[in-house]
């Protein structure tokens, strides 16, 4: 188990007691490694320095070792972009996580495998994000969300490792990829070398590739190795055009020379030139953002917006007066490096100057009352451009109807210009301190000068970190002690950590598992409830922060403002229930509170897709934490469902002949759940009775103990109960 600490140093004190648990599991458990908190955080830190592609297995009985490939689960979600050295690895939640811990096996359904054939070489002047948006335009449209993409063909020979870590990340966090995979071959090794991988691991992962048919070969041989997948994309690179991503990586990837045109098609302007909106033209870009807090640019990239600046400001170039230029902080070493070639001096002149707090503190602009209600017409379209989707929020970001992601120097000439109703790929964007016209072809800089600042250091070494970078104990993490006791910590945690009940003692003996009766209905709840609505709200303001402590966290479930609950009458009512039989509407606390008195079971009611987005884990632990036995969806996230067999809430689902609608519920219902103790292998059905005023009525439902494995778990009680009865043979 690794283990990042994303913070920087300073936030040691603000964590101590988080961090206390930290360093008593680094010192008592095996196979925990901890990278203690370093400036630049998690983007910041290189994953690949975690594997090595191969795994030596030590033989136990003396024999031969085993060399296997590595595979990697976590729940960052950078996770998937270790594809780039030829390894598996997908982003998961810290339940599954935790379930490996506890030594239970990892299983689920072999999504469909999406090949993506990469022939030809890039036109010049196409860069990485040119791309990346091609790319993630054919995932989209062959609906690769939840899938396995897998990349291959000789085309591959023009990706570097630094183009495919990032391609791997973006097809996860935009389009919903499961995960990705290219093959190891030559800019493997070379990635491996340069990251200065001792020899003997370089030669290990040559050989074993090689021997097990992992390798790909260069071409003309590679047309022998076209693997067998569910659906496969062709891509030429020779085919793909300098192009933005119009609405950002969900909307439309339109050439650029076809951006202008393209907006003004779709959003004609309403006003005359002589109006008085025009001070804030159509089109406008109020704000330019490159890279993002979560993503950080891609460098050679970033390099080439430096040059671009470099460029515009030799010949007097300044960015219009309405748009406000941001960059949050780069990883360092990219930082250090474009300081060291003048390259961020470059950019500050422009206006893009690294600051977090410059960043976040944005100030909407005096918009006149005339400007304000067009704006609340859509009479007036106001835009951002940006690297990343992640836009900080704030008021500019409000006022903008549309953004255009483009890679870091198409930002800057859109930030020059002012407006991407402007054609900047063939009219010029400003002019030099002489009166001259200046396009964009006069700041682009060519390979040749890419390639001179970046002989020295391959642009992608510019953001990774050294394997003994991130593990190097620091005097200030070194310092923290925690108690060697259990009972000591947990006490000295208190009460930001505090012992779960989730956590508590066992009986060795396997509950007897009974029907659950007379059951009272929580919440009905909407389609597409996210499980980050369930739980206490860590994203948006005024936010819980999130702690060790599950009271805490319990304050604030239930509460977010997109909940809708149709037992309340009022659709605008937040964070309220109707208790029964009183009839009376309360606050979920307070009518939880009175069914644990009344020893009355809970059940909660959601229709299609319950439980997607972020706090899967948090969301079904909360509903165990508050006493809800069993769920009743029309469908679920499978990551959701999954987790509530583990915190041991029983998954039921309608069958496809049957909508929440035609159960007609109010609220006021009594439930029972029969068949529960008749429970067999999976698939099996679960009768409800719903017990109104003056009917009873019957249904079958799906059981979703999908497994085994989980119909074992859920008779255990929770995925912790199951561990601790599987220990005790062990003990005696």
């Amino acid at each position: 188990l690794d283990i990042i600490v994303a913070q920087e140093p300073a936030a040691i004190p603000d964590n101590i007691a988080r961090y206390k648990l930290l360093r008593w599991g680094e010192k008592n458990l095996s196979n925990v490694r901890i990278a203690p908190p370093q400036q630049g955080g998690m983007a910041d830190s290189t994953l690949a320095s975690l594997c090595s592609i191969v795994q030596i297995i030590p033989a136990a009985d003396g024999g031969n070792d085993m060399v296997v490939p590595e595979t990697v689960l976590g729940s960052q979600r950078h996770i998937p972009s270790l594809s780039h050295k030829g390894i598996l690895g997908w982003q998961t939640d810290t339940l599954e996580i935790e379930s490996l811990m506890l030594g239970n096996p990892l299983s689920f359904p072999i999504p469909p495998l999406v090949g993506v054939k990469v022939t030809g070489k890039p036109r010049k002047g196409v860069g990485f994000t040119d791309l990346a948006l091609t790319i993630m335009l054919l995932l989209q449209r062959h609906e690769a969300k939840g899938k396995i993409v897998e990349f291959f063909g000789s085309g591959l020979d023009a990706f570097s490792a630094a183009d495919r870590a990032a391609i791997a990340q973006m097809a996860h966090h935009h389009e919903g990829v499961l995960t990705t995979l290219f093959p190891i071959d030559a800019t493997t090794i070379t990635h491996l070398r340069q990251t200065k991988t001792p020899p003997h691991t370089v030669a290990l992962v040559e050989a074993y590739a090689k021997a097990q048919g992992l390798w790909r070969e260069g071409w003309p041989h590679e047309s022998a190795q076209d693997p067998t997948y569910n659906t496969v994309i062709e891509l030429g690179l020779d085919t793909i055009r300098a192009v933005v991503g119009y609405g950002g990586m969900a909307g439309t990837v339109i050439q650029l020379s076809e951006a202008a045109s393209y907006f003004t098609k779709n959003n004609p302007p309403q006003t005359a030139e002589g109006d008085p909106l025009a001070t804030i033209r159509h089109g406008d870009v109020l704000l330019a953002q490159l890279g993002s807090e979560t993503t950080p640019p891609h460098p050679t990239e970033m390099i080439i917006a430096g040059l671009v600046a470099r460029e515009a400001r030799k010949n007097g170039l300044k960015l219009k007066p309405w748009v406000r230029a941001t960059m949050p902080p780069l990883p360092t070493r990219l930082a250090a490096y474009m300081k060291k070639a003048g390259l961020l001096d470059d950019l500050d002149a422009l206006g893009f100057r690294q600051s977090a707090a410059a960043a976040k503190s944005q100030e909407p602009l005096p918009f006149a009352a005339p400007i304000q209600k067009a704006l609340q017409e859509n009479k007036l379209t106001l835009c951002s451009v940006g690297t990343d989707d992640d836009v900080f929020d704030g008021p500019l970001q409000e006022a903008c109807k549309i953004h255009v992601l483009a890679s870091p120097a198409t930002v800057i000439v859109y930030a020059i210009a002012g407006n991407v109703a402007q054609d900047v790929f063939l009219k010029p964007i400003g002019l030099n301190a002489e009166g001259k016209p200046i396009n964009i072809r006069d700041l682009w800089p060519g390979v040749a000068d890419v390639l001179a600042l970046t002989e020295d250091t391959p642009p992608h070494l510019l953001t990774e970190s050294r394997p003994d970078d991130i593990f190097r104990a620091q005097p200030d993490w070194q310092a923290i002690t925690a108690p060697t006791s259990t009972d000591a910590l947990w006490k000295e945690l208190a009460p930001v950590v505090i012992r779960p009940p989730l956590l508590e003692s066992f009986a060795p003996e396997q509950p007897k598992k009974e029907n659950i009766h007379n059951a009272r209905i929580l919440a009905i709840l909407e389609n597409d409830v996210q499980a980050g609505w369930i739980q206490a709200d860590l994203f948006h303001p005024p936010a819980i922060a999130p702690t060790g402590n599950y009271e805490q966290m319990l304050q604030g479930a239930l509460q977010n403002a997109a909940l809708k609950n149709a037992m309340v009458e009022d659709p605008a009512a937040v964070g309220v229930t109707k208790h029964h039989p009183s009839g009376l509407t309360m606050p979920y606390a307070e009518a939880i509170s009175r069914y644990q008195r009344e020893k009355t079971p809970m059940v909660l009611v959601a229709g299609h897709n319950l439980g997607g987005g972020r706090g899967q884990e948090w969301g079904a632990k909360t509903l165990r934490y508050l006493g809800v036995r069993a769920v009743i969806a029309q469908s679920y996230d499978p990551a959701f469902r999954h987790n509530l067999v583990r915190v041991g809430i029983l998954p039921l689902q309608l069958k496809s002949t049957l909508s929440l609608a035609d159960l007609n519920l109010t609220g006021t219902e009594t439930l029972n759940l029969i068949g529960i103790p008749d429970l067999g292998a999976p698939p099996g059905e679960i009768m409800v009775t719903l017990e109104g005023h003056e009917d009873i009525e019957r249904y079958m439902l799906h059981c979703r103990l999908d497994t085994p494995e989980e119909h074992a778990m859920f008779n255990q009680g929770s995925l912790w109960a199951t561990t601790a009865r599987s220990l005790i043979p062990v003990a005696v």
